[in-house]
């Protein structure tokens, strides 16, 4: 789920910066920070898995 909305994030970025490159900066925090939050659910994941 959380690859999902990865995703969705970065094709907004994308789609943000074909319109305008200051749209995609002030978005590019949200994009490092959904990065992290859907490494550490993945890695809380696995390191819990039976």
């Amino acid at each position: 789920m959380k690859v999902l909305f990865f995703i969705a994030v970065l094709v907004t970025a994308i789609k943000f910066y074909q319109k305008n490159t200051w749209a995609v900066l002030l978005l590019l925090p949200y994009v490092i920070w959904s990065a992290f939050a859907s490494y550490l659910n993945g890695a809380t994941w696995f390191l819990n898995r039976d």
